[in-house]
């Protein structure tokens, strides 16, 4: 159930969003397959990226703490361009 309303939502944002806007979903744990665990745990934290330079943006994140710096970049770059 948590994942249909999970999927209906991101079906949703990605529909409305303008075609030049990022979208990038994230979560501070990496316990979505076992939501008994309360806790941080070891496994990869799932983040979704999409839109222009998305790819780009997501080159640099490998763990939660790669996904401030990859945003603050993704953000600089386009107001420099």
């Amino acid at each position: 159930k948590i994942a249909a309303t999970l999927d209906g939502f991101l079906e949703a944002v990605l529909a409305g969003r303008h075609a030049d806007t990022l979208v990038a979903v994230t979560r501070d744990h990496g316990n979505f397959e076992d939501l008994s665990v309360k806790t941080h745990t070891a496994n990869r934290v799932p983040t979704i990226l999409a839109g222009p330079g998305c790819r780009k943006a997501a080159e640099g994140i490998r763990d939660l703490t790669d996904i401030k710096p990859a945003l603050t970049a993704y953000i600089r770059e386009g107001e420099q361009g």
